[in-house]
């Protein structure tokens, strides 16, 4: 599962119109201080590791957190506006 999101976050990159449920993520990563090539090749890697099945290697983790991170920001931020409401 976590294969297929990255996969589908990874090519968000490339659309100049990402589909909505990954839209805001993908704003957040352009804003970011990291550049867009580089979230290009690090999601790619991960997803290749991801779909092997088999133990991630210390490279990736540091990409897998930050996608984690990411997903957490987002959703903390969907909580507050719903509370808001």
């Amino acid at each position: 599962m976590l294969a297929d999101f990255v996969v589908r976050f990874r090519a968000a990159l490339d659309q100049e119109s990402p589909q909505l449920d990954v839209q805001s993520l993908v704003h957040r990563l352009k804003s970011g201080f990291k550049p867009i090539e580089d979230w290009r090749e690090d999601l790619e890697a991960l997803a290749t590791q991801l779909q092997m099945k088999e133990s991630l290697k210390d490279e990736a983790l540091p990409v897998l957190e930050d996608v984690l991170s990411l997903l957490d920001t987002e959703f903390t931020e969907d909580l507050r506006r719903l509370y808001n409401r």
